[in-house]
């Protein structure tokens, strides 16, 4: 079984996923788990092999936490390029990382993903 967790990159846990809330860590550890259990849970129940993000919803999502986050304070400090968008890496763009909308919105954006059966992601079976 394999969860793919960014469309463009394929990577084993959906933890510590890209533009977190910025909350207490375990917290959000706990509430990453509990989706991904639910998503594995479905796998299994339906017979899926892989799960990888619609773009569309990775789009959709990286819109929203980059609306939030201008809204901020944290926004002032792009301009110096700072660690936490990730611009002290080489050949990358600076991005925002963390989700300041508040860890409640994110948990419930959680909660209603896991209760629609996963709309975001595109689940297949592989040959046998």
């Amino acid at each position: 079984m394999k969860v793919n967790t960014v469309a463009a990159i394929n990577k084993k846990s959906a933890s510590f996923e890209d533009r977190a809330p910025f909350a207490n860590l375990p917290t959000s550890i706990e509430q990453n788990a509990i989706w991904i259990a639910n998503c594995i849970k479905k796998m299994e129940s339906e017979g899926f092999d892989v799960c990888t993000p619609k773009q569309q919803a990775e789009d959709d999502w990286s819109a929203h936490v980059s609306e939030v986050h201008a809204q901020t304070l944290m926004a002032q400090g792009d301009k110096v390029n700072p660690w936490m968008m990730g611009a002290n890496i080489e050949d990358h763009n600076p991005r925002i990382l963390i989700y300041f909308g508040g860890a409640h919105v994110c948990y419930d954006k959680l909660d209603e993903s896991a209760a629609a059966g996963f709309p975001e992601l595109e689940f297949t079976k592989l040959a046998s």
